[in-house]
């Protein structure tokens, strides 16, 4: 009886959180101004840049590692940020093989172009109504790939992205020079399915793709080291949105980002934006 008062207690203040408006403690210590989150990643995405810009110098493991996060945070804030689904990110070059992405466990994917366009295909994530039904399990190899609500967001500039500060460009580069380095690091027999996020053993031994938890904990770890605030991935999105109300969106251009972030207008304005208890 004890733990079930405790238990309607703790959904009571997180009910009269959400309908204030107000952040959580938890928020609260790791919230980051989304204007300053961009001023204190451009030096991190210049670092990464530098890094990759010449083949003939050897990254270390741990180095490795941190070229890894870097990018996991210029998918967070270089794009509008979508929840942390990137566990089994993986490159994919030309057409898709649906065999070949369940053999990996990748619903979501990099698509590469001939080109060398990227774009960003998410066919599971928490609102697609599909993934995380009980008929499917993705652990399994076992999802629905080119649904209707598949998004496919091509990491290319437009007027709306360009005027909120977003940069898929940049991320776009970004993922093209750790593409070529990751290849080269890690050839096709010790990363035969193209990770783009994973944890490597000893030498000649297979990568392994990381986990959603673990890749939120690495973002926390580095932003903890670069600002003093460790935010997690699911905490990006309503930073983002809080910004975006100060700066007196059209609804338009809300529509325009809850399509991109797979959430409604109603999601933004009423879970994710803090601006009541932010002032």
């Amino acid at each position: 009886q004890a733990f079930g008062d405790f238990a309607d207690e703790a959904k009571r203040e997180l009910f009269r959180q959400q309908l204030l408006r107000e952040r959580s403690p938890r928020q609260d210590a790791n919230w980051i101004d989304w204007d300053k989150l961009l001023q204190d990643a451009r030096p991190l995405f210049q670092e990464f840049l530098d890094t990759l810009d010449d083949p003939t110098v050897a990254i270390s493991p741990t180095k490795w590692k941190r070229i890894q996060t870097i990018l996991l945070l210029a998918l967070h804030v270089g794009i509008p940020p979508f929840r942390n689904d990137f566990a089994g990110l993986r490159f994919v070059y030309g057409q898709a093989d649906p065999d070949s992405l369940r053999d990996s466990k990748s619903p979501n994917y990099i698509q590469v172009d001939s080109d060398g366009t990227m774009t960003l295909v998410m066919n599971a994530y928490k609102t697609d109504k599909k993934a995380l039904s009980a008929q499917y399990d993705i652990a399994q190899g076992d999802f629905i790939l080119d649904h209707e609500r598949t998004l496919r967001r091509k990491l290319v500039p437009d007027a709306i992205l360009s005027k909120y500060g977003f940069q898929p460009n940049l991320v776009a580069e970004m993922l093209r020079r750790y593409s070529t380095a990751s290849a080269r690091a890690f050839d096709q027999t010790r990363n035969p399915h193209a990770y783009v996020f994973y944890n490597f053993g000893a030498p000649g031994t297979v990568v392994t793709s990381i986990q959603e938890d673990a890749l939120s904990k690495r973002l926390g770890r580095l932003l903890k080291a670069t600002i003093g605030r460790s935010p997690r991935s699911q905490l990006f999105r309503p930073m983002f949105v809080t910004w975006l109300g100060h700066q007196r969106p059209s609804m338009a251009e809300r529509e325009y980002f809850s399509d991109w972030m797979a959430h409604s207008v109603e999601m933004q304005l009423s879970t994710y934006d803090k601006r009541l208890a932010a002032g």
